[in-house]
């Protein structure tokens, strides 16, 4: 990747990582409304979408991140990945062998990017530089071992619910069951990407070309915007 598109690239990552914000920021709105005032079809509805548009964008999210790791725009383009999958289809045999890809390598590195990040977690728990009254060691110790399920289902769920439209939405896919089982790697997977660096404390949105100049040529610009 020559250094021009790499710039883009981590301002199209800046970018996800900001849309990531903005739909975790509505569910728990969303989810709060629920709690305080009761169920209710409308704002399940809400909160649903919201959840939905948040898994979607933590999960291409980090497959930008993995493309930037192995210098591609694509991850499916690496060619470590490409290598690794045709060994691992070397050596298994029939259907095995046909569901392996660069999905198969992925998940992989979801479920170690839970196992890595706990466990950072705990160290600094262990070290004092975290206060385990703020963050309770039990809330990490609960996530280990990393459910080895937990990559293709947070691939599937992103598919199913925000992806592609399929009757399954409907009456296969259980949300609240994910949610129930795996909301603590979703907000660890969150929460431990994209710092200052990311915009996470940031007031206004920066400059991200063609992104932030939607309908400028259609409407007078407001004199009073700060440009990050």
């Amino acid at each position: 990747m020559d250094s021009e598109t790499d710039k883009l690239h981590c301002m199209a990552i800046r970018h996800e990582y900001l849309r990531c914000k903005d739909a975790f920021e509505l569910f728990v709105v969303q989810g709060e409304s629920i709690v305080l005032q009761g169920h209710s079809h409308q704002r399940a509805y809400r909160a649903y979408n919201a959840y939905s548009s948040f898994i979607h964008h933590l999960y291409e999210l980090y497959m930008a991140l993995f493309a930037r790791d192995h210098q591609v725009v694509d991850i499916k383009n690496s060619p470590e990945i490409k290598a690794w999958v045709k060994d691992e289809r070397a050596k298994r045999t029939g259907e095995e062998k046909s569901k392996v890809g660069a999905h198969t390598y992925t998940d992989g590195a979801l479920n170690e990017q839970v196992y890595l990040q706990a466990n950072q977690w705990l160290s600094s728990i262990d070290r004092g530089t975290v206060s385990a009254k703020v963050y309770p060691r039990s809330q990490f110790e609960r996530m280990l071992p990393v459910d080895k399920d937990f990559g293709p289902a947070f691939r599937s769920m992103r598919n199913k619910i925000a992806g592609h439209v399929t009757y399954e939405r409907i009456e296969l896919v259980k949300l609240t069951e994910f949610f129930q089982k795996y909301h603590p790697y979703l907000c660890m997977l969150y929460r431990n990407v994209g710092g200052s660096s990311f915009g996470r404390y940031l007031d206004t949105v920066p400059d991200f070309g063609e992104v932030t100049s939607f309908l400028e040529t259609c409407i007078p610009p407001d004199p009073n915007t700060k440009v990050e």
